[in-house]
């Protein structure tokens, strides 16, 4: 139902995202922009999701977001995306992160954007924490 109802705005969505680009494209466009990615369980609750849906509804915006920034031509970005606290939560709900951050690393190495625009990634912090499937994903990517 979340995603639905997300869909059913998605003109509206489009105009104001037109509206702030013309808007940030007057501005001075930074070269460093750093973000903590943070609020999925409060959009879940919200929109009386799964918090393993609202997770990957992130991970998307996250690629908007992303796209946004190369389009502006920022050209570092960092993302703050688990810290220590976030192995005290449910199991389960570690479990989906890592094996969405997995997923997403893996993703980077068919992304023709990656590919075409000579994109780095870099993976920062304590890796060693993280489970052996994800540093992989991680090493490959990088």
């Amino acid at each position: 139902m979340g995603v639905f109802c997300l869909s059913i705005f998605a003109p509206i969505y489009r105009f104001y995202e037109w509206l702030l680009w013309r808007k940030i494209k007057r501005k001075d466009i930074p070269k460093h922009l750093a973000i903590i990615l943070d609020g999925n369980r409060r959009f879940a609750r919200a929109r009386r999701v799964s918090v393993f849906l609202a997770h990957r509804v992130g991970a998307m915006r996250l690629e908007d977001f992303l796209d946004w920034c190369w389009e502006l031509g920022i050209q570092v970005v960092t993302i703050y995306a688990f810290s220590l606290e976030n192995f005290r939560r449910p199991s389960e709900e570690v479990e989906v992160l890592m094996r969405l951050f997995e997923e997403k690393f893996y993703s980077i190495l068919t992304d023709k954007r990656v590919h075409r625009n000579g994109m780095k990634v870099r993976a920062i912090g304590r890796i060693n924490l993280l489970p052996d499937y994800v540093r992989e994903a991680i090493r490959k990517a990088d």
